[in-house]
């Protein structure tokens, strides 16, 4: 494929950085509306469960398929490739550890939670169920927070050089 020029590859870095942007503020909020949710007033963390169902699928949801879209034009038509910086080899396997379980758990226990404060109202706080429900989120965010932090730390700082094979291919070119 043919390589980015220079304002595309820009726009594309900008797309990129706004998806990453995106989904760390999102689930930062989310991280806070779970704090919010409180025992007092069940209505009040039914909708603070039906806003963090609406913030992943109208915010989450679109900024990774951005990331991964981008990530992968990054791959296809830039001099970064797929393998060929050990920063970049580096970031796929954080990314699936993130969106893999993330995926997996995050909507389930939300609904679950929501499920649990329409039949139960307020008595659905003291079911080991819905604390679950909500520790089980608490920690998930914690740790996508974490790992999307690593990866924009990996892109700003690029620590790590050339995979050993592209090294070495370049060394005996010279």
């Amino acid at each position: 494929m043919k390589k980015l020029t220079a304002k595309c590859s820009k726009l594309l870095r900008a797309a990129h950085i706004l998806g990453a942007a995106v989904w760390t503020g999102c689930l930062v909020c989310i991280m806070f509306a779970l704090v919010g949710i409180d025992s007092q007033a069940p209505d009040g963390a039914h909708s603070l469960l039906g806003f963090m169902l609406g913030v992943d699928l109208w915010l989450i949801i679109p900024a990774v398929a951005v990331m991964s879209l981008t990530a992968v034009l990054f791959g296809i038509s830039t001099n970064w490739g797929f393998a060929r910086y050990r920063w970049v080899v580096a970031k796929w396997p954080i990314f699936f550890a993130a969106v893999i379980p993330a995926s997996l758990l995050f909507i389930p226990a939300c609904e679950s939670m929501q499920a649990a404060l329409a039949s139960a109202g307020g008595a659905a706080f003291a079911t080991e169920a819905f604390q679950s429900d909500k520790m089980l989120l608490l920690a998930l965010n914690i740790y996508l927070v974490t790992l999307s932090t690593v990866m924009i730390a990996i892109s700003t700082y690029k620590p790590w050089g050339k995979t050993k094979r592209l090294a070495t291919k370049t060394e005996t070119a010279r």
